[in-house]
């Protein structure tokens, strides 16, 4: 599947953690925040690409394809101004996911090497927190604005 079943929240840029939960980017939840990083409680067995897990405590989660780089709406507080723009030189990605990698995947723009609007994937992110407003650094030296 690459779709989650109506009703059962996703989670992408996932990973197993040892003791049995899973940690990545939740959406579709009434629980949680479009974007909010979560750490689930223990599923029993092995997670698996493009299925639905349950919890120890009875949640259910469709875990996104590691493959399909999902948009997520990064959390955004009301009130606090998160409009910031990229330092002059450095480009934009919009509409962004992190993968299970640690690289990025959204539309680019003012960027000398690509189109305005193209759906790049970037190398491993090394610096920088990748969320809303941040500028972060890849192994190969790159700088993007997470807009």
């Amino acid at each position: 599947m690459t779709k989650a079943p109506r009703g059962v929240p996703s989670i992408s840029g996932w990973r197993q953690n040892r003791n049995g939960s899973i940690s990545g980017r939740v959406v579709g939840s009434n629980a949680f925040e479009e974007g909010e990083s979560v750490t689930t409680s223990p599923i029993d067995g092995p997670a698996v690409d493009g299925t639905v897990v349950q919890t120890l405590s009875g949640s259910k989660y469709f875990l996104m394809p590691k493959d399909v780089a999902q948009p997520i709406k990064p959390n955004v507080q009301r009130g606090v101004n998160s409009a910031k723009k990229a330092p002059k030189g450095v480009p934009t990605l919009a509409m962004w996911g992190e993968n299970r990698d640690g690289s990025v995947t959204g539309s680019i723009s003012n960027s000398p090497n690509f189109n305005d609007g193209e759906r790049i994937t970037t190398s491993p992110i090394i610096t920088g927190r990748i969320e809303e407003g941040q500028v972060v650094r890849t192994g190969s030296g790159s700088k993007y604005f997470l807009g």
